[in-house]
């Protein structure tokens, strides 16, 4: 015990205390790199109350920190357990843990967050866990905004989806629903200089899918700097597999095309 910082215990309280604090069904499952280092997150972004700036501001934080594919616990035969991780992520629970950040003014909100993010009505429930980047508009309290039309007014268009359905290949996610959804992209080609130019930094990213039954294939954030436009996510790639930032008109040159979502503050 004398190794931690009174800091870490606090934290490490804090988070406990959160967890508590949640609904019981689901056993929080946690393994954050440095609980004490979360409260300096909010620290870090001073008297700022935009959604994108703060989203930049905290994703930041997080350059560097490793991938790891399929962290969360759950399944059709599997207890859903809540997974708090702030040590490395997947493309996917790295949007979350930040969106989770942003919405929150203390790490005492942070978990309770993260299950509102993650999960529909915060059930935590591996069938009620969105599983699909457009699952984020459905009931987002107001936080969230598809603006896909407005980025590219001109340049998008929209495809039915039926969401987790293979074809004739079965599901992609077995014993969830298949959905049938209207998705507004953009499709690669018309991804002009105008189109980037309507972004916001913190807007979130989706790639767009040409698969049956997916919507996007990988998520990240579109960040603004004096330096360019970059998109910051956690990468797969076998020579990257971290948290980090590519130019992001390279890297929707190679891709099928984009949805954006932006952060609101309701």
């Amino acid at each position: 015990m004398s190794s931690l910082s009174f800091f870490q215990v606090v934290s490490a309280i804090l988070l406990f205390l959160a967890v508590m604090a949640l609904p019981t069904r689901g056993i929080a499952s946690t393994r954050p790199a440095d609980p004490a280092g979360v409260d300096s997150y909010f620290s870090r972004l001073g008297d700022s109350t935009d959604a994108g700036e703060r989203i930049t501001s905290l994703s930041t934080a997080f350059l560097g920190m490793p991938y790891e594919p399929a962290t969360l616990i759950g399944g059709p035969d599997v207890p859903e357990r809540l997974v708090v991780k702030l040590d490395s992520f997947d493309c996917m629970t790295f949007l979350e843990t930040i969106e989770a950040l942003r919405r929150s003014e203390d790490f005492k909100q942070f978990t309770p967050n993260l299950v509102k993010v993650r999960y529909f009505h915060a059930d935590i429930a591996y069938e009620s866990r969105r599983h699909f980047f457009s699952d984020w508009l459905i009931d987002s309290g107001g936080y969230l905004e598809d603006v896909t039309s407005i980025v590219a007014p001109e340049q998008s268009e929209i495809v039915t989806k039926m969401l987790n359905r293979k074809g004739s290949d079965g599901l992609w996610l077995p014993d969830i629903p298949v959905t049938s959804r209207q998705i507004r992209y953009v499709p690669g080609e018309r991804i002009d200089h105008d189109v980037l130019g309507r972004l916001r930094t913190g807007d979130f990213i989706g790639i767009f899918s040409l698969r049956k039954g997916l919507d996007v294939s990988h998520v990240g954030i579109a960040i603004r700097s004096e330096n360019g436009l970059f998109f910051r996510h956690a990468s797969s790639s076998k020579d990257v597999k971290k948290v980090t930032d590519v130019p992001l008109a390279g890297y929707l040159a190679e891709r099928p095309g984009m949805i954006v979502f932006r952060a609101l503050d309701p």
